[in-house]
């Protein structure tokens, strides 16, 4: 497994080395995988072995670490607002989006206006692509929302970036 997934993980999850060894339990060992988180991947369709990759294994790892959340494609400023300050970063920050709240846009400009006011915390707001009509959606700092995308491009992989500022 390429040391792009290790550093990805490190970036995302800081000191959680747990994450690296789910996402290379789902590329060298996709039976035990399904085995070991066959509720949450039943929950996303996934029935087989032969249907896991490491890169939904890093978004479900995130997500269980309280650092991502997947969000329907139908945002409303209100339920975008609280998911984000659930996750991880924003709790350390004791983060309030008072503006987000306000806020009356509808996707992708409200996801933009979430990322300018998450840059007042020095944080990007990053979409891993999955494929699918949700926002699976996470936080970096700044000064690493360009890593966390070139990473996962030179995994074959899309990170959106809604920051104003990397």
């Amino acid at each position: 497994m390429s040391s792009a997934w290790s550093t990805l993980c490190e970036t995302l999850c800081p000191g959680d080395g747990s994450l690296y060894e789910e996402v290379r339990q789902a590329e060298a060992s996709p039976r035990d995988y399904l085995a070991r988180f066959r509720e949450a991947l039943l929950d996303r369709g996934i029935e087989r072995a032969a249907e896991v990759e490491p890169w939904l294994a890093l978004v479900d790892g995130l997500a269980r670490r309280e650092r991502l959340q997947e969000f329907d494609h139908r945002l409303h400023a209100e339920t975008l607002a609280d998911g984000l300050e659930q996750l991880h970063p924003a709790q350390q920050q004791a983060i309030v989006l008072t503006q987000l709240r306000k806020n009356d846009k509808r996707g992708e400009a409200l996801l933009q206006a979430a990322a300018e006011e998450l840059g007042a915390w020095r944080l990007g707001l990053l979409s891993l692509d999955i494929a699918s009509d949700s926002y699976p959606l996470t936080m970096a700092p700044l000064d690493d929302v360009a890593t966390v995308t070139r990473l996962a491009s030179s995994l074959g992989r899309r990170v959106e970036s809604f920051s104003t500022a990397a």
